[in-house]
């Protein structure tokens, strides 16, 4: 996986996204939710959710949403989400209460191996 600019990646075929989320500073574990191409993700559970998904196309796009909601979280409250992939790559970014988006779509390119 690689990063080509904010909230777009690069992924190989076959390559599994493993998206973790770290709630920070009251931020609840369970005030988060994935969807890739219009699917429910299932999370970990636990006090930093984890979702993964795989690629299952030979070259196309995954579009992905990840929503946060801070109805119940105090300010200053965000969360860090971590995106690795499994054949190589890692990317970071923060949602934060003050922030105007809570939702944050993704997109994934697949590409092949020799790309």
């Amino acid at each position: 996986m690689k990063e080509l600019e904010s909230f777009i990646y690069v992924v190989r075929v076959k390559e599994t996204v493993t998206i973790s989320i770290d709630p920070q500073n009251g931020a609840g574990e369970e005030e988060t939710a994935m969807a890739v191409d219009g699917k429910a993700l299932e999370s970990s559970g636990g006090t930093k959710p984890t979702y993964t998904f795989a690629d299952t196309q030979q070259v196309g796009n995954h579009f992905g949403v990840l929503e946060c909601d801070f109805a119940r979280a105090p300010d200053g409250a965000q969360f860090i989400v971590s995106l690795k992939g499994s054949v190589d790559g890692q990317a970071q970014f923060t949602v934060k209460k003050t922030d105007a988006i809570h939702d944050v779509d993704l997109e994934f390119r697949v590409r092949t191996n020799q790309d």
